[in-house]
């Protein structure tokens, strides 16, 4: 299943991973390296090691692999600029580069980057470029994802799920996150529950009334307010009060939020994180253009998808003292039995999101989430965690797990529903004979699907 709200880099960078063999004629032969599972990057077996590497988008672009110890690596964009830099290195100290100087270097060399440091949401540079025109984002069939929109048995569920949340007979006041290109599902819903006025506020980065121009009908029960509201900007959202439902699908799985964090457990106990950089290859037919354009997150002229496909992240790997953190010991607890190498995505804008939008809803009211779609159309594809949106849920089951046990703690209830339990509880048995095959397997099949409620106490 696709991510629906997923910026274009995120549907085409992870086509251009490091999966193959570095060139070792470069390093000398026999130098051993593996692929770490968790991650999909080839991972040197030799501490404080430099390695170029080919990006598979184009054999001919190279990436720096630098590694630090076990698990801790860094990945930069090898650019003639950084190749000079680290040249005049050597002939100025008469020294090889060590792991440690050669990332200080490449860190420093920021050309073709909107911006020049390293941080944990860079992806939203793309994402908030990408969204900033409408029909590039949602209407040109670049593979986004479609099942909260397209599958209707998962429509009607969610339907008689919302149904059973109204706290006023008759009467139901939702909102929904970033709504994107999904206005037509409301349709369907809105003729599920035709026994009830349905009050929506649909909000998006852009005015969402565009998305709703496009519909042939809007049912007599549906009345709908519109609402600009910048999820990328958390602070700025502001939602009208007294509403049964906050819904959304796929907006935490997609934008990188300020607390969201991406974590390696080292060894001994240790744990770092990793910063990200956009960078913009050569690759990019308007690569001066582009960066710019990232840059102001804005484009007076039609974006070029080739540009998306041109955009490698970089990234540098730090140490992290989970024993200071807020959430350490519950991150700690949750993942007590995983080995070294493991790494995790914590959910951290989710929490704070929920926390934040409560006020808006009524005693008892609730979020429903429809976040985490771990299928692939090309399961050969190697994808770490941290960037899985546009082809795979960044957040897997676990993590919202571990949003369960963090929300709970702080006076929520929290219902982790798998695709089929939700069809189970919420639609007539037998129902698999009124659908599609390929929509009944969407539901039975996909096991790491989920609709997360969160209900306010």
């Amino acid at each position: 299943m696709y991510i629906k709200s997923a910026a274009i880099y995120n549907y085409t960078y992870w086509r251009g991973l490091f999966k193959g063999q570095p060139d070792r004629g470069r390093s000398g032969p026999g130098t051993p390296w593996f692929i770490q599972p968790q991650t999909g990057l080839p991972v040197q077996a030799k501490p404080q090691m430099l390695q170029k590497i080919h990006w598979e988008n184009n054999p001919n672009i190279e990436a720096l692999l630098i590694s630090h110890m076990p698990h801790v690596d860094d990945i930069f964009l090898f650019t003639p600029e950084l190749k000079r830099l680290m040249s005049a290195h050597r002939e100025n100290s008469g020294q090889q580069l060590d792991s440690q100087i050669a990332t200080q270097i490449a860190i420093k060399e920021a050309h073709f980057s909107p911006t020049a440091n390293f941080t944990p949401d860079a992806f939203n540079q793309i994402n908030a470029l990408y969204y900033s025109q409408q029909d590039f984002a949602f209407y040109n069939r670049l593979g986004l994802a479609r099942a909260f929109d397209d599958c209707p048995p998962l429509t009607r569920a969610i339907a008689y799920l919302m149904k059973s949340k109204a706290t006023s007979q008759g009467k139901l006041d939702i909102t929904e996150l970033s709504i994107g290109a999904k206005a037509h599902a409301w349709v369907e819903t809105a003729n599920h529950l035709s026994d009830l006025e349905i009050h929506l506020t649909a909000t998006d980065i852009k005015d969402p009334k565009y998305h709703f121009d496009k519909l042939d009908f809007i049912p007599q029960n549906l009345t709908i307010k519109y609402q600009i509201a910048n999820m990328l900007n958390l602070s700025s959202v502001k939602l009208p009060a007294n509403q049964d439902i906050i819904y959304c699908t796929y907006l935490f799985d997609t934008i990188w939020m300020r607390n969201d964090l991406h974590l390696i457990k080292g060894e001994d106990g240790q744990w770092f994180q990793q910063l990200f950089r956009v960078k913009v290859t050569e690759l990019a037919p308007h690569r001066d253009r582009f960066v710019q354009q990232l840059k102001n997150a804005h484009s007076p002229t039609l974006l070029d998808r080739h540009d998306f496909e041109a955009i490698m992240i970089e990234h540098i790997t730090v140490p992290f003292d989970i024993a200071a953190f807020e959430h350490g010991k519950q991150i700690k607890e949750v993942h007590e039995d995983k080995k070294p190498g493991f790494s995790l995505n914590f959910p951290g804008g989710l929490i704070e999101s929920i926390q934040y939008l409560t006020k808006y809803l009524k005693p008892g009211g609730c979020f429903i989430l429809g976040e985490i779609a771990a299928h692939a159309e090309n399961q050969d594809i190697v994808m770490r965690p941290c960037e899985k949106t546009g082809l795979i849920a960044r957040f897997q089951v676990e993590d919202y797990v571990l949003a369960k046990a963090i929300l709970e703690a702080l006076g929520y209830a929290v219902d982790i529903m798998t695709f089929d339990k939700l069809a189970d509880k919420y639609l007539l048995k037998g129902w698999e004979g009124e659908y599609k095959i390929e929509d009944v397997k969407l539901i039975n099949g996909n096991p790491n699907s989920c609709v997360v409620v969160i209900t306010r106490k």
